[in-house]
């Protein structure tokens, strides 16, 4: 994984602030759900997952079932 390539690739995704409320939201299931770390984490690790798997094919991350 190409360290300059995540970086631009998680540029796309917004301000820092903007990428934090979609981790919560992606957390919270919309305020359905409990907030903790456990969910935050798995969370950011889809967020940054999905914006690495963009179009590619090859060197995928898998990404995790977060509501399980």
């Amino acid at each position: 994984m190409k360290r300059t390539e995540l970086a631009e690739k998680l540029k796309r995704q917004g301000d820092p602030t903007t990428f934090k409320a979609k981790i919560q939201t992606i957390a919270t299931n919309n305020n359905t759900r409990a907030d903790g770390t456990k969910g935050r984490l798995k969370a950011a690790h889809l967020a940054v997952a999905s914006a690495w798997n963009a179009s590619r094919r090859v060197n995928r991350i898998p990404l995790p079932n977060i509501f399980e």
